[in-house]
C-alpha cells in the first residue's frame, strides 16, 4: 500500500529527522516512553530510496520530488528544490547498477548501530555542490 501511495502521489514527502543515539542510549527493559526517541538516516535516506524505487522500478523524478522538490516547497525554500537557472541544486552523480548490501563501513554517522543495515543502498560516486 505504501509503494502505491507512492507510485500514485499520495505521499508528497519522505523525510527524516536524523536524531541517532548509541545503543546504550536505548537501554532494554525499562518503559517505552523512556527510551529517547530517534535513529540516524540523513546519511542513509537517500542511498536506501534510490536502491527501493531501482529495485522497484519506481520512475526516479518522483524520488526527486519526494526528497527535494516538495520538501523545499513546502517550507517555502524557493531558491533550491528543483534544477533550474538562478537556483541552488546540489547534484548527485550515481551508478544505479551499483546497489550495495553491505555499506554500514562507510557511513560518517557517530553512532554504533543502524536501523536500515537490512536494505540495500546506492551510494553517491560524487556530489556537486
Amino acid at each position: 500500500a505504501l509503494r502505491m501511495a507512492i507510485k500514485n502521489g499520495v505521499i508528497d514527502v519522505i523525510a527524516t529527522d536524523h536524531c541517532p543515539f548509541m545503543f546504550q542510549d536505548k537501554p532494554k527493559g525499562i518503559p517505552f516512553q523512556n527510551i529517547p526517541n530517534g535513529i540516524g538516516g540523513v546519511e542513509t535516506l537517500f542511498p536506501i530510496m534510490l536502491a527501493q524505487f531501482i529495485e522497484r522500478s519506481i520512475d526516479l523524478s518522483r524520488l526527486v520530488q519526494l526528497i527535494s522538490t516538495n520538501p523545499a516547497k513546502i517550507f517555502g525554500l524557493h531558491e533550491i528544490g528543483e534544477i533550474e537557472v538562478g537556483k541552488k541544486a546540489d547534484l548527485v552523480i550515481v551508478n544505479p547498477r551499483d546497489i550495495s548490501s553491505n555499506w554500514e563501513n562507510i557511513l560518517v554517522s557517530v553512532t554504533d548501530w543502524n536501523a536500515y543495515k537490512e536494505f540495500d543502498a546506492v551510494f553517491p560516486k560524487r556530489v556537486i555542490s
